[in-house]
């Protein structure tokens, strides 16, 4: 690779060896230009690199203040406060923090710098014949084409099973490319209403519905994932709706995942084994038990 090649900024890599016969790698991809209210994974809302301080072990020094080459991070009162618009993420104020104050949310990956870590140099008898898998997800993944697409084609190339999560809105080019580097494809869709999308989301979904048709046209091998709200799009109507436009796509089956209120601007997802036949879940099981009247089978 050249010095010119693409960077990404990635929350982290995770490893998971709990099956003998393979190694399931996921990176979490930083940035999504979706608004979700339920979200709850605000750290990869933006691209940048975040920096996050700790006040509690914070002695005020300011030497983060005087070391930045921007107004990153200034003093606001004898108290550093971060300008997250004005960072560059040169690191040099976490560098510099004599307490280890400051912590960066993301860091900066090469294509090259990710293989090193995701192939072994010398790989025992053992690794030799696990099978690679690695589940790319953010964020949306597609908020940076040009490394995703670049480094799925990488991984291709070494013979890795690749998951990718995706909202659905991207370029569809950009989605195309997208499918033919994919084996699985986890597809959620928020809403079939483009104004209610927009509601939820703070984007429309004419270029996502596009593009899952894109991919229900070209792809077997995906998975429509469907986040139930509550007091947002968990009415009757709605399963019905949902199922209508599914079926009409040539869907038969859903993987859902249930977003309970729990303040003005909170929610909570549920575990399946927290829904219950009580009272309280009792408007998400008649949901679903619509969704299969209509033609839907579901998972959790």
């Amino acid at each position: 690779m050249s010095n010119k090649s693409p960077l990404a900024t990635i929350l982290k890599v995770e490893t998971n060896t709990t099956l003998p016969d393979e190694i399931h790698y996921r990176i979490q991809f930083k940035g999504c230009p979706l608004n979700c209210i339920w979200c709850n994974s605000p750290a990869l809302k933006s691209k940048k690199i975040e920096i996050v301080p700790n006040e509690t072990i914070c002695v005020h020094c300011m030497a983060c203040v005087s070391d930045c080459p921007s107004t990153g991070i200034i003093n606001l009162n004898n108290q550093i406060h971060i300008q997250s618009k004005y960072c560059i993420g040169c690191m040099s104020c976490v560098e510099i923090c004599p307490q280890g104050a400051l912590k960066p949310i993301g860091k900066k990956v090469s294509i090259v710098s990710l293989l090193n870590q995701l192939l072994p140099k010398k790989p025992s008898n053992n690794q030799n014949k696990k099978k690679l898998r690695i589940t790319l997800s953010g964020g949306e993944i597609l908020s940076q084409s040009t490394f995703l697409l670049a480094l799925l084609k990488q991984l291709k190339e070494h013979f890795f099973f690749t998951i990718c999560e995706t909202t659905g809105y991207a370029k569809p080019d950009d989605f195309k490319k997208l499918l033919s580097y994919t084996d699985l494809l986890h597809f959620s869709l928020a809403h079939y209403n483009s104004q209610k999308h927009f509601e939820m989301t703070g984007v429309s979904n004419e270029i996502i519905l596009k593009n899952l048709s894109t991919a229900l046209y070209t792809h077997k091998n995906i998975t429509i994932c469907i986040p139930i709200v509550q007091m947002v799009n968990d009415d009757l109507e709605d399963a019905k709706k949902f199922a209508d436009l599914l079926t009409r796509l040539g869907v038969n089956r859903i993987k859902i995942k249930y977003f309970k209120k729990c303040g003005f601007e909170t929610y909570l997802p549920l575990l399946p084994s927290d829904i219950t036949t009580s009272q309280a879940h009792q408007k998400i099981l008649t949901y679903i038990e619509t969704l299969k009247k209509e033609g839907l089978e579901y998972s959790f």
